[in-house]
């Protein structure tokens, strides 16, 4: 079994720089509904809808993280996901870009990197956004952050 989503291209003044956004079922993605809020549509090619849901941040990786422990490890799907949630690592917590995710940082810059997106996992998990059965996800995120590699000890 392998997800399906809708893609759509969002045009950039940008040349070169693709911006693609997929939708996935509601029913895949695992969301609660307190994680969720519905939300105008922002972009003007999405005609099939005027309202989506919006996920909150820490809900996207709890999304992630509770489908990547649906499939079978080393599965199509599987595999997928794992690099879907590194790159959101990467750019959001991280807060790479596409300048600067291929140039050498020296240790301090990637330290501060590193330790801005732990706080920034502290504050989801002082803000309960996680369930308390989901407290393993902080490790995970914590882990991968230091270079641990993604082990989902649940």
């Amino acid at each position: 079994m392998r997800a399906k989503g809708h893609s759509f291209y969002i045009p950039s003044t940008i040349p070169f720089i693709n911006r693609h956004l997929v939708i996935y079922p509601l029913s895949f993605a695992e969301f609660r509904s307190c994680e969720i809020s519905e939300q105008r549509a922002q972009y003007s090619k999405l005609h099939c809808c005027t309202r989506i849901l919006v996920p909150r941040p820490s809900a996207v990786y709890a999304s992630l993280m509770r489908m990547i422990l649906r499939y079978p490890a080393n599965s199509a799907t599987w595999s997928t996901l794992r690099v879907d949630l590194g790159q959101l690592i990467l750019y959001h917590l991280m807060g790479h870009t596409l300048d600067t995710v291929n140039l050498e940082e020296d240790e301090e810059e990637e330290g501060n990197r590193v330790n801005t997106a732990i706080g920034t996992i502290g504050e989801w998990v002082l803000r309960k956004e996680w369930g308390e059965e989901e407290v393993w996800m902080e490790r995970v995120l914590t882990r991968v952050l230091r270079g641990g590699g993604f082990h989902f000890d649940v």
